[in-house]
């Protein structure tokens, strides 16, 4: 049978507690409303997941809307504790502070990858409030995915605690893209430096080091972030 964590969420906010027994209704209007607004959850909120090796890739996230299962688009980020002297790749002079903050893990920066590449505590579960269904009847489970793994989701209005409506997490069997095939974001991060060999990877080129204010650049790049909503350009990451 499949795990069934009742969980209720407030929109970029916190646990709550068990949610009730019975069918509710998503609140329409208010979704409405909350058309561009994400819900982020961290794996504590979901402790049955805690530790699950294959949910940083795998974990996809399904909607109920009359009678049928719909996928949609889940993101998961991993974080981790991490010392900006680490960060700042050893020009900071925070050094010997023992300054550390809880930062977007990633392989290819100088934050470096999550040690625990399991779902942990502090990674994060992103979807966006639009996608919420209805409440499963609970007799099926999508196509694609491993029985027995299930996370239903309450989704609440933060200012009118009207119950938006549910999401469900589940574990791919390895045949789903964790997107849903509908990317909602795009990003291409693109320095424009390059190194004597010609590389402009980040590790070959980019600079952490105190820059003199009149240097004419510190980091260039061509970086965009796309969405159907907005897009945002970046010319430059300097020093800070």
């Amino acid at each position: 049978t499949s795990t069934r964590e009742m969980v209720l969420l407030y929109l970029v906010a916190a646990l709550l507690g068990s949610c009730a027994e019975g069918t509710q209704v998503p609140g329409s209007q208010t979704l409405s409303q909350r058309y561009l607004d994400p819900v982020v959850i961290t794996g504590a909120e979901v402790p049955s997941l805690l530790g699950c090796a294959d949910c940083v890739d795998n974990l996809v996230a399904f909607s109920w809307t009359d009678g049928a299962w719909s996928q949609a688009p889940l993101q998961v980020d991993e974080r981790h504790i991490q010392d900006y002297y680490n960060i700042k790749n050893g020009h900071c002079l925070l050094y010997d502070r023992n300054m550390t903050g809880l930062v977007y893990a990633d392989p290819g920066t100088y934050s470096g990858a999550d040690d625990d590449d399991t779902l942990d505590m502090d990674d994060e579960i992103v979807f966006m409030a639009r996608f919420v269904g209805e409440k499963s009847d609970g007799m099926s489970s999508p196509e694609g995915v491993v029985e027995g793994m299930m996370e239903e989701l309450e989704v609440l209005d933060p200012v009118t605690d009207i119950s938006l409506g549910f999401m469900y997490l589940f574990l791919s069997d390895g045949s789903l893209d964790q997107a849903a095939g509908n990317p909602l974001v795009e990003y291409v991060f693109n320095l424009t430096a390059t190194d004597e060999s010609g590389s402009n990877a980040y590790f070959d080129v980019y600079h952490n080091e105190q820059i003199s204010q009149d240097a004419e650049s510190k980091n260039p790049e061509n970086s965009y972030f796309k969405s159907k909503n907005y897009q945002r350009h970046f010319a430059e990451n300097w020093n800070s």
